[in-house]
C-alpha cells in the first residue's frame, strides 16, 4: 500500500511541475527517469476478471445424438464414419497442443466447425454460438483446418494415371460416343470481398467482384485439376493460359493414343467454345454449321455437361462458394481448393448427394455467372492438324452413329 502511495505522489509531482513551468526540463526528465524504478516495485500480480466466458455447445451435442443422423449429415455433408476418417487424416497436420497457450479444442470439434462454416457460409459469430466458442476461436481454427485440408491434395486432387485414364475414357465414350475423352474442363466465378487496392481487377463482366476457378472434372464428378488465382476481370484466354494445366499439359495428361477412323487420337479434354482448339482439348464448332457439325456439337455437349454438373454439386455441397465470404480475398483460393478436396473425399466415400441441396444454387439472381464468349482464333499452320483431328472425329460420329440436333 505504501509503494502505491509513493507511485501516485511521484505522478503528481511530474504533473505539478509541468503545470507550473518553474522547474527546468532537466529536472522533469529526472523525475520521469525515476518512474520505472518505482513502478516495478509494485509487485502486484494481475488477474483477469473473466479468463474465458462460460459457453455451451448444445447444438453440437444435439447433432451427435442417436436419431439425428439426417441433421448431422446436413451440417457436415458426410456421415459419422466419414467424418471420423477425415479427422484421422487431418490430425497429423493440425498444430500440437504445445503450440497453444491454452488447451486447444479437440480435433473433431476443430474439423466440425470448419465443415459447418463451409457448408452453411454462416458468420463466425453464428458458428461460435453453435459450437460454444468465441468468434475469434472460430476464425483461428477455420484457417488452421483449411490449411490442413490442403495437405491432402496429393491424395484426393490429382490427374489420373494411364490405367485410370483408360477407364475414364471408356465411361465418357459410353456417354458421348467420343473416344479418348478423359475429362471436361470448365470455369466458374466465386463471389469475394475484394481488396481496396485493385478493386476493378476483380469485377467481372456481370459487375460483381469474383475470383475465377477453372477445373477439370471426370465422369464421376471428381475434380482432377483446379486453378484458382485469376481475378474476375481477367480475360478468359488469360485465365486458361496462366493455368498449370495449359503450361504442363504434357506432364499431366497421360501420353497415349489410339487409332480412330484411321487417325491416331490422343487423350483429350472437352470444353466450351471459350477454349482454344488444341491437340489435347476438343471443343464444338462455331459459326454457321452443317448437320454433321451440329450433330458433333450435340455429342460433345453431352460430355461437357459433366463439368457443369461437377461445379453444381461442389457449390451445393459447400454453400460458402455461392455467397460472398467474409474472409480476406487472398485466402479465398485456399478455401476453394479445400472445398474441391472435401468434395472428392465425399464422392470417393460414396456420400450421397441430396436433391434438397439443389435449390441452394438459386443464388444466380444475386451473382449471375458471366456468359461464355466464343474464342476467336486466327488459323496458324500449327492448328491445321488439330482441326483435322476434329474433322476426323466428326466423320467417325457421322459414319457410326445417328445425327443429333
Amino acid at each position: 500500500m505504501l509503494v502505491c502511495q509513493q507511485f501516485l505522489i511521484h505522478q503528481q509531482q511530474i504533473y505539478d511541475n509541468l503545470r507550473s513551468g518553474k522547474n527546468s526540463t532537466r529536472h522533469i526528465l529526472a523525475l520521469q527517469t525515476a518512474l520505472p524504478e518505482i513502478f516495478f516495485q509494485i509487485n502486484v500480480p494481475r488477474f483477469r476478471s473473466v479468463h474465458r466466458r462460460e459457453r455451451h455447445d448444445n447444438s453440437m451435442w444435439f447433432l451427435e445424438q442417436e436419431g439425428n443422423a439426417q441433421h448431422y449429415y446436413e451440417s457436415y455433408r458426410m456421415d459419422k464414419n466419414s467424418f471420423q476418417l477425415l479427422c484421422e487424416k487431418l490430425a497429423p497436420y493440425l498444430p500440437c497442443p504445445a503450440v497453444f497457450v491454452t488447451p486447444p479444442l479437440p480435433i473433431p470439434k476443430q474439423v466440425a466447425l470448419c465443415l459447418y462454416k463451409l457448408a452453411t457460409c454462416a458468420e463466425y459469430r453464428v458458428v461460435g454460438d453453435v459450437f460454444g466458442v468465441h468468434k475469434s476461436t472460430v476464425h483461428k481454427y477455420f484457417h488452421l483446418v483449411v490449411k490442413a485440408i490442403l495437405q491432402l491434395r496429393r491424395e484426393f486432387l490429382y490427374f489420373p494415371a494411364l490405367e485410370e485414364a483408360k477407364k475414364i475414357a471408356a465411361a465418357f465414350e459410353k456417354l458421348t460416343n467420343l473416344p479418348n475423352i478423359v475429362g471436361a474442363i470448365d470455369r466458374t466465378h466465386i463471389p469475394i470481398l475484394p481488396p481496396n487496392d485493385g478493386y476493378q481487377d476483380y469485377v467481372n463482366k456481370k459487375g460483381w467482384p469474383s475470383i475465377v476457378t477453372q477445373a477439370v472434372v471426370d465422369n464421376n464428378y471428381l475434380f482432377r485439376d483446379v486453378s484458382v488465382k485469376s481475378p474476375g476481370g481477367t480475360h478468359d484466354e488469360d485465365v486458361f493460359k496462366n493455368s498449370g494445366l495449359f503450361n504442363y499439359s504434357s506432364q499431366l495428361i497421360p501420353n497415349y493414343a489410339s487409332d480412330v477412323n484411321g487417325m491416331q487420337t490422343p487423350f483429350m479434354l472437352i470444353g466450351n467454345p471459350a477454349y482454344p482448339l488444341l491437340s489435347w482439348l476438343m471443343k464444338p464448332y462455331t459459326g454457321s454449321l452443317d448437320p454433321e457439325e451440329e450433330s458433333f456439337n450435340c455429342y460433345i455437349s453431352s460430355g461437357r455437361i459433366v463439368g457443369e454438373n461437377g461445379f453444381v454439386r461442389l457449390k451445393c455441397r459447400w454453400r460458402c462458394l455461392l455467397r460472398r465470404m467474409d474472409v480476406d480475398p487472398g485466402f479465398v483460393p485456399f478455401i476453394v481448393l479445400a472445398c474441391t478436396i472435401l468434395h472428392n473425399f465425399a464422392e470417393k466415400e460414396k456420400q450421397p448427394f441430396l436433391d434438397s441441396w439443389y435449390p441452394n444454387v438459386q443464388n444466380e439472381v444475386q451473382f449471375p455467372q458471366p456468359q461464355t464468349p466464343i474464342y476467336i482464333e486466327s488459323i496458324p499452320e500449327r492448328n491445321i492438324k488439330t482441326r483435322a483431328l476434329r474433322e476426323n472425329l466428326k466423320n467417325f460420329l457421322k459414319n457410326n452413329f445417328p445425327l443429333r440436333r
